[in-house]
């Protein structure tokens, strides 16, 4: 298997690690709902489907780079433009 490096993510990677980052989203949400339920059983099902299916291994820490700098930028997005985009502006 070959191994990635950060300049060669492709696009299952991106898609494993949005996986990763909805779980974490999930995970910051309060209490239990029905939506939060069936949401990770899905993305549990995605994630190992992916592992099968990835034709690279991703190494903890650059997944969890990936995941980290992902996280901040979407949250930094979300802050500056989320009331917007909802007309709140």
């Amino acid at each position: 298997m070959a191994k990635m490096t950060v300049e060669t993510p492709d696009l299952e990677v991106k898609i494993f690690i949005v996986s990763m980052i909805l779980q974490e989203l999930l995970d910051e949400t309060e209490g239990q709902s029905k939506f939060k339920n069936k949401t990770r059983y899905h993305i549990n099902g995605l994630q190992k489907e992916l592992d099968k299916l990835l034709s690279v291994e991703i190494r903890d820490d650059i997944l969890s780079l990936f995941i980290t700098e992902a996280m901040g930028h979407l949250e930094g997005f979300f802050d500056s433009n989320l009331l917007r985009a909802l007309g709140a502006d």
